[in-house]
């Protein structure tokens, strides 16, 4: 993420599932290119999920899950 730029509003769910997410990508070691890859998504949306911009679709979590070695779908939003 770039230093200038805002982070996730943390006194939000939104906001608590980007930080989530970033957290869950830096520990595994990926980049966003990665995750975007392994889940069909672009770059940019990654990026929003980041920032609390958006968050990922169910369709997506379980790969998500995955990819962050999470037993469930439902830890990669909210700490298990």
């Amino acid at each position: 993420m770039n230093p200038a730029a805002k982070g996730p509003d943390l006194s939000t769910y939104r906001g608590r599932c980007a930080a989530r997410l970033r957290e869950l990508r830096l520990k595994s070691g990926l980049t966003p290119e990665d995750v975007a890859h392994a889940t069909g998504v672009t770059v940019t949306t990654v990026y929003h999920w980041e920032r609390g911009h958006s968050e990922p679709k169910q369709n997506i979590l379980p790969t998500l899950a995955q990819i962050f070695s999470l037993k469930s779908p439902r830890s990669v939003l909210a700490p298990s």
